[in-house]
């Protein structure tokens, strides 16, 4: 019985490091199904929407905005006057 017991945990983790081992050895962007190609552009108005969101109401309308352009990474939406900038 304790050999029994001995060889079926020996065998989980056996496959349990052979699973990890696959998993380690792919491409970050391929096992997460993320591209830089396969990115879509959020509509602009949108994304500026959910940026300002996360500031607080009264530096909102002079806030520096960025948008995420999958080609070139982010670049300036709006150049704002308060010092705050959103990306």
């Amino acid at each position: 019985m304790k050999l029994t017991s001995a060889l079926i945990m020996l065998a989980f983790a056996m496959l349990t490091a052979h699973a990890q081992t696959n998993l380690s050895s792919k491409d970050p962007d391929e096992s997460s199904g993320v591209s830089g190609a396969n990115l879509e552009r959020m509509p602009e108005s949108l994304e500026v929407r959910f940026e300002l969101s996360a500031v607080p109401p009264h530096l909102r309308d002079g806030a520096t905005t960025y948008v995420l352009d999958p080609g070139k990474g982010y670049v300036l939406g709006h150049k704002g006057t308060s010092g705050v900038s959103c990306i």
